[in-house]
């Protein structure tokens, strides 16, 4: 498992090969997940997920709602 705390949200984002989430049953075989709110999006290739891990607040909403209370 490959998780970071993320500068901008202070959250931490993983990115994991998809079977590595037992709950999580995605065609693709990428994932970036929300460690402290739970959402993930998956991904064909390892780099976009490494991509969007460095983003959360595109496509977390409770990264989001960290960031607009800022």
């Amino acid at each position: 498992m490959n998780t970071k705390k993320n500068k901008e949200t202070g959250t931490l984002i993983s990115v994991n090969r998809q079977e590595e989430y037992s709950l999580v049953n995605l065609s693709e075989p990428w994932i970036t997940m929300c460690e402290d709110h739970g959402i993930f999006c998956g991904h064909e290739l390892k780099i976009d997920a490494v991509s969007w891990a460095s983003q959360p607040t595109m496509w977390c909403e409770g990264c989001q709602e960290l960031a607009d209370a800022k």
